[in-house]
């Protein structure tokens, strides 16, 4: 199975956004590790979504994302998300 960090608690409701954080996680920690903040820093949670940001306006901004992604969590929320982030 894959990495603990990518595994999701059961009832979660997706969104565009969550799903992007799944979806683009390596590029996000990227971005994260560029800060030099650490996880327990107070500054973390703000870069944090500066970095998803920074992520979906690489993929053509926050309508295209949440076009696309949209669908993806609306399929995830009917049905269920990816097995490799399913917590067993």
């Amino acid at each position: 199975m894959g990495d603990e960090g990518t595994l999701v608690n059961v009832g979660t409701v997706w969104n565009y956004r969550l799903v992007i954080q799944h979806v683009y996680r390596d590029e996000i920690a990227e971005q994260m590790e560029k800060t030099g903040l650490k996880s327990s820093d107070k500054a973390w949670i703000q870069k944090f979504q500066w970095a998803v940001n920074q992520v979906i306006e690489s993929i053509g901004g926050d309508g295209v994302a949440q076009e696309k992604y949209g669908e993806m969590a609306k399929t995830w929320n009917e049905a269920e998300p990816p097995e490799e982030l399913k917590r067993k």
